[in-house]
C-alpha cells in the first residue's frame, strides 16, 4: 500500500501509480472569487526540483520498498509529476508482493471565511482490480503524521483524526479529479485553519 498526500494521497503498492502536475487546491470566497492554495504552475506541479523537499511536501516512505519519487519518469504526464518506484526512481512500477503505505504531503492554511475548497489533480493508477492499488486522499489535523509502513491497510483508511477524502484506482490513462472538501472538515470556516 503507498499512501500519497496532499493531505495524504494513499497508494497500495500500485504498479503505475502518478500524481499528477495539477494538483491545484482552490478557495472560493462567496461573491470575491478564487484563491489558490496549492498553485500547479509551481509546488503543486512539483516543478521547483527533483524532490518533494524542494516543493513544500513531505515525504513518509521508509521502510516500504514501494515509494515515491518526483520527476519526469511517469509517462502521460507533463514535466513533473509523483510517481511510485521499486528500483530508486529509475522506473515507474511497483513489487506486487511487498506491503508498501507510503506517504507525501503538506501544510495548508485555509483562510477564514472559505465556503467552497477544491482539491484538483490529475494521477492514474493502473494495478490490481479492487483497493490494493489505490490512491487514497486524506485530510488530518496537523497533529497527524503518516509514517511509512509494510503493514497493508487492506480495505481499511488511516486512522482518526484522518478523513478519507477520496479513493482512486485501476486507470490506465491519466485521469483528472476534483474533490470539493466540506467546510466543517477545516473548522467551518469561522477562522484560519491548518490542515495536513
Amino acid at each position: 500500500m503507498r499512501k500519497f498526500n496532499t493531505w495524504r494521497f494513499t497508494e497500495n503498492y500500485g504498479k503505475t501509480l502518478v500524481l499528477g502536475i495539477s494538483t491545484f487546491l482552490t478557495a472560493a470566497f462567496a461573491a470575491t472569487g478564487q484563491t489558490v492554495l496549492i498553485n500547479p504552475a509551481l509546488e503543486g506541479g512539483f516543478e521547483l526540483g527533483p524532490s518533494f523537499a524542494a516543493n513544500g511536501w513531505t515525504v513518509a516512505n521508509a521502510p516500504a520498498t514501494n515509494q515515491w519519487y518526483v520527476g519526469t519518469v511517469a509517462s502521460g504526464m507533463t514535466n513533473n509529476s509523483a510517481y511510485v518506484s521499486a528500483d530508486a526512481g529509475v522506473t515507474n512500477g511497483y513489487t506486487n508482493t511487498s506491503a508498501s503505505v507510503t506517504h507525501f504531503y503538506r501544510d495548508v492554511t485555509f483562510p477564514a471565511g472559505e465556503t467552497a475548497i477544491g482539491l484538483n489533480f490529475n494521477w492514474k493508477s493502473n494495478g490490481e482490480s479492487g483497493f490494493w492499488d489505490a490512491l487514497i486522499v486524506s485530510i488530518a489535523p496537523t497533529s497527524f503524521t503518516p509514517t511509512g509502513s509494510t503493514t497493508s491497510l487492506g480495505t481499511g483508511v488511516l486512522p482518526a483524526p484522518a478523513v478519507e477524502l477520496g479513493r482512486f484506482w485501476l486507470q490506465t490513462t491519466t485521469q483528472s479529479a476534483t474533490i470539493q472538501i466540506p467546510p466543517s472538515l477545516i473548522g467551518n470556516c469561522t477562522a484560519s485553519s491548518t490542515m495536513r
